[in-house]
């Protein structure tokens, strides 16, 4: 007998076209066509810095808009680990700085660049979805399709200009470790998605958080290319 499809499964393949063209996007077709120069990388570090230092602000948002514990917990347990467990030097900016380090670059906030475009967005996107939307924003809309974009970019980086493992560090736990979150969102689902008009909700949170990180990604090519 076939396995009955979960709520996060229906949500996930009504997604799955749009998450396939992301790694379409010219961003990722120059990786793979080993485009992207070392200036290019750095400019992506830079930008990249900003919108992990802005994801916080998109998941508090989120977990401002669920109206019980068990609901919040999925965002609050993710902010946790954002903020290293409360150990700052492990915290997300921590790992990701020593990246920024590595390439001898100082980050620099350019405002209504890629990384602050894309934080205004998913905000307000989070701002007006309902329970079942925020939860089609940050999980399949989002988290399920970061490990697979820095496996991307891990690959990248190491195959072409060979950066170890400890500058990383930031790529490599969310490949090893988005999974936990990734679960508890979808297990999530199963309380805050009641009929079909909840569905739809997070079906269309899931398709508008992937437009807007499809949109990122051919910002972030324009601007490492210098011709936005």
């Amino acid at each position: 007998m076939p396995q009955r499809k979960t709520i996060a499964d229906k949500v996930r393949c009504a997604v799955a076209q749009d998450i396939e063209a992301i790694f379409k996007n010219r961003f990722f077709t120059a990786l793979h066509e080993n485009a992207i120069t070392l200036d290019g990388i750095k400019l992506f570090a830079n930008e990249y810095f900003w919108a992990s230092n802005g994801f916080p602000k998109i998941l508090a948002t989120a977990c401002a808009g669920m109206s019980t514990d068990e609901l919040r917990m999925p965002f609050v347990t993710n902010l946790w680990d954002e903020h290293g467990q409360g150990k700052s030097i492990s915290s997300h900016r921590a790992m990701l700085g020593r990246f920024l380090e590595f390439l001898q670059i100082i980050p620099v906030n350019a405002v209504g660049g890629p990384a602050d475009r894309y934080v205004a967005a998913m905000v307000a996107l989070c701002r007006d979805a309902t329970e079942a939307g925020l939860l089609g924003i940050i999980g399949p809309g989002c988290e399920a399709f970061t490990p697979r974009e820095y496996r991307v970019i891990v690959r990248h980086l190491q195959n072409n200009f060979s950066i170890p493992d400890t500058a990383l560090e930031f790529f490599l736990d969310h490949i090893n470790h988005d999974h936990q979150h990734i679960s508890a969102l979808y297990n999530a689902f199963e309380v805050a998605v009641k009929d079909d008009n909840d569905l739809s909700d997070a079906i269309e949170g899931a398709k508008k958080a992937v437009a807007i990180e499809q949109q990122f990604w051919t910002d972030m090519h324009a601007h490492i290319m210098r011709d936005d």
